[in-house]
């Protein structure tokens, strides 16, 4: 029964989530399933223009950079309808005609040369009745590993044509976003929740950021919520060059902390490569695309680099556990990253996507699990920091705040004119505590002072703020209070203390007087102190002269 209690929300959501599935299950009527229709391939027999042979689709042609490829087909009896061609661009200009009409022509720097080629899916329309006509399309890439690359083409309904970009693609979309959140979330916690002093986990997650707009870029699917081919063709090399950067941050303030001049010039360089490879684009010296070898080949010397600096960590400090851990996951890292840029050199560009999904789960195993740690480690060091405030700032006997806490509160209301104009002090002396320390013990003499502290705290306390100074001395601090209802308070103080001395074998009594701020006298807090102080000895004298 116990158990059942501890665990009654987990069970009981259980259990109506089986009779809910029970329930579908038995009550099934008709089939109501959402069918996703793919897009349909058109592969096969197209014929080259230049050599007057057959072949199937995807295929690639040994062609010079620049060179047009034209390749035809002629169009099934499916055409009788209209349909939507979709073809891929690989860094291409597509022209497409039916019947020798050209019904669809896309140069993507027609507008603008510093425009970036990219890769592009292009929806064209074909009319009702085309069966039976040639299809023939036109590529061309200044880019010499594109030219001649043929990728697949495929036509159907609109919807359908997109449900295939998903279903073929839509895994490397699913990683990036995930990647995305996950990076946002790690960013928002660090910067806004866990609120810990140098808390450097939000350079992971701008890596996780950084990391999955290259992921998504890759994927294949942005063009289906951007529209600007700028946008399209650059995110991925914009990504790709600083990606360094967080990461190098991260571990200058953290793991290898010995060599922060090397990674101050780490982050220089990547960022001067970021800038470089925008100023070669937008005055056509090197297009994106011819540039990234450089930022490739950046990459793997700084992999390099760092791989060198954790063995020398390692080295200086072989019992450092966290330049261990780092070195584990960086190899991973580093060897994955081997194979996709071996991939683009050996321009298999479909592998890529494949690495980089390997990339992405493990970086977000290893940045999800890193973090709970360091979450897990930052919640016992607030929890420990809080501690220790309280402890610097309370009063262990009493719960009061202590001296310290006065003397940055009234400094802190010195510091502000309209608050200091306003100000009154409170100062109080238990009467005789070492005499009923002496007859009655120092236990009673501490509980007395923590019924005084009490009685000042319900009646005073309600005015400002009070403070144990020390031993049985304490202090109040008003703004804005007026001598009315001070002297309200007052009155009811000193009948708690006839209340209270009813029935004890000890009478409590306390001496204490307040002082008003002064221009002219109170230049700094201690002048404000010393009168206050000045007037409680005055109703202690009062007290020795009466008693």
């Amino acid at each position: 029964m116990k158990t059942f209690f501890r665990y009654r929300t987990l069970i009981i959501s259980v259990l109506i989530l089986s009779v809910f599935i029970s329930l579908g299950l038995v009550y099934q009527y008709g089939e109501h399933k959402l069918e996703i229709t793919d897009a349909y391939p058109l592969s096969e027999g197209w014929k080259d223009h230049a050599t007057n042979t057959y072949f199937d689709l995807p295929y690639d042609f040994n062609l010079e950079a620049g060179e047009t490829h034209g390749f035809s087909l002629i169009l099934p009896e499916t055409f009788k309808h209209p349909q939507y061609l979709l073809i891929r661009g690989s860094l291409q200009d597509v022209v497409v005609a039916i019947g020798g009409n050209i019904i669809y022509a896309h140069d993507l720097r027609e507008e603008n040369p510093s425009i970036p080629y990219a890769s592009l899916w292009h929806y064209i329309p074909v009319p009702a009745d085309s069966d039976g006509l040639e299809l023939t399309v036109f590529l061309s890439t200044p880019f010499e590993a594109m030219s001649g690359k043929v990728n697949e083409i495929y036509y159907g309904a609109y919807n359908d044509l997109n449900a295939h970009i998903f279903i073929d693609y839509g895994r490397g979309l699913l990683v990036g976003l995930l990647t995305l959140i996950l990076g946002l979330i790690i960013s928002f916690i660090s910067l806004f929740v866990d609120k810990i002093k140098n808390n450097d986990v939000v350079y992971l997650g701008l890596f996780a950021i950084v990391l999955s707009l290259w992921i998504i870029s890759e994927s294949r699917t942005l063009q289906i919520f951007v529209d600007s081919q700028y946008m399209i063709g650059a995110l991925s090399y914009y990504a790709l060059a600083l990606l360094p950067i967080p990461i190098a941050v991260y571990l200058k303030r953290n793991i290898l902390s010995d060599y922060v001049k090397v990674f101050h010039g780490i982050i220089v360089y990547s960022f001067s490569l970021f800038i470089g490879i925008i100023l070669l684009q937008h005055f056509n010296v090197l297009g994106f695309f011819e540039s990234v070898i450089l930022t490739q080949l950046s990459l793997i010397l700084l992999a390099l680099l760092v791989f060198v600096l954790l063995v020398l960590n390692l080295k200086r400090h072989p019992r450092h556990q966290a330049t261990k851990t780092f070195m584990l996951y960086f190899v991973i890292f580093a060897i994955i990253g081997f194979m996709e840029f071996a991939s683009f050199l050996f321009e298999d560009f479909d592998l890529i996507s494949v690495f980089v999904q390997g990339i992405v789960v493990i970086f977000m195993i290893v940045l999800f699990s890193r973090y709970i740690m360091i979450l897990n480690r930052n919640y016992h060091i607030r929890i420990e920091r809080e501690t220790l405030e309280k402890m610097a700032y309370i009063d262990r006997l009493t719960g009061s705040k202590n001296r310290h806490a006065f003397e940055e509160d009234l400094d802190l209301l010195f510091s502000h004119p309209q608050s200091k104009k306003q100000l009154k002090m409170l100062y109080f002396d238990f009467n005789d505590l070492k005499t009923i320390n002496d007859n009655f013990g120092h236990d009673v003499g501490d509980q007395m002072i923590i019924d005084g502290y009490q009685m000042i705290e319900k009646t005073f306390g309600e005015l400002g703020k009070c403070y144990r100074i020390g031993g049985d001395e304490f202090s109040c601090i008003f703004v804005g209070v007026t001598n009315k209802l001070y002297q309200q308070q007052s009155v009811l103080f000193n009948e708690m203390v006839d209340a209270y001395n009813k029935d004890r074998p000890y009478q409590f009594s306390v001496s204490y007087g307040i002082a008003a701020y002064q221009q002219d006298r109170d230049i700094k807090p201690k002048d404000l102190v010393k009168r206050a102080d000045q007037k409680m000895y005055l109703d202690k004298e009062k007290y020795r002269t009466n008693k």
